[in-house]
């Protein structure tokens, strides 16, 4: 009896299931959508279930991350979409992309340089699409005039910055192909309740936030602020700079 109970408990998956949290083991954000919960646990159990030849135990495993992660989504707070706004609010600390004169100069040669063509398409009289086809190509064929950015149809990150008296955590976006400027106010309060998806590519960051109608692109070069990174609560900033950190870490 005794030596069977002790079969039972198998010390080190008992200390793997402490260690490891339902979505490492599944392999997604621990504020993963229900659909990227379900597609991550039926990835899995194609190689873990034992009718695919997997091993019994993993598959366990498996099975209790996702129960675990679909009982949190479950009680889990009301998702909060995020919102662009024209307006800005005073910055207390910035934790990516500070105010510094390289960095600023990079942006805005890009953003002007959209800008400067939006003005010339629209006293061309040309359609507007087709013109912006050649205008991309060109881009691409040059990339030096945007310093090697060329994913076009996704908003930029410029900043992240944090107003403690609001409470809020602030993306600024730089939109190039409407040559405009808008922020994301992240409310503190609210901070669980957002939900992304971040997809490493070989040169920067894309980034997927509930309610924005585009992806957001995270470049390595944006500055950070090592010392303000505690400052914001939001779950998607700490795993935004762990991404950079990575990359960095590997070159």
């Amino acid at each position: 009896m005794l030596r069977q109970f002790q079969r039972l408990l198998k010390p080190v998956q008992v200390r793997s299931l402490v260690a490891v949290q339902p979505h490492e083991i599944l392999k997604i954000n621990k504020t993963a959508t229900l659909k990227e919960i379900t597609f991550a646990y039926m990835a899995l159990a194609k190689v873990h279930h034992p009718d695919y030849g997997g091993d019994p135990e993993e598959f366990r495993i498996v099975n209790h991350a996702y129960r675990a992660m679909k009982t949190k989504f479950a009680q889990g707070l009301e998702i909060a979409d995020a919102k662009t706004s024209p307006y800005s609010v005073d910055a207390d600390f910035y934790i990516l992309g500070r105010d510094e004169t390289e960095w600023e100069a990079k942006t805005n040669k890009i953003l002007n340089l959209f800008r400067e063509h939006l003005v010339l398409s629209r006293g061309s009289g040309q359609a507007g699409r087709d013109e912006f086809a050649d205008f991309e190509l060109k881009l691409l064929q040059a990339p030096h005039l945007t310093d090697g950015f060329t994913s076009f149809y996704c908003f930029y990150l410029h900043s992240i910055s944090v107003n403690k008296k609001l409470q809020l955590t602030t993306l600024k976006l730089l939109d190039f192909a409407i040559g405009k400027v808008f922020y994301v106010h992240l409310e503190d309060k609210l901070c669980k309740n957002y939900r992304y998806y971040i997809l490493e590519e070989d040169d920067f960051i894309e980034v997927t936030l509930d309610g924005l109608s585009k992806p957001i692109y995270v470049g390595h070069d944006i500055p950070i602020d090592y010392q303000n990174i505690e400052q914001s609560k939001h779950p998607l900033v700490a795993d935004i700079v762990d991404e950079i950190y990575y990359f960095l870490d590997d070159e």
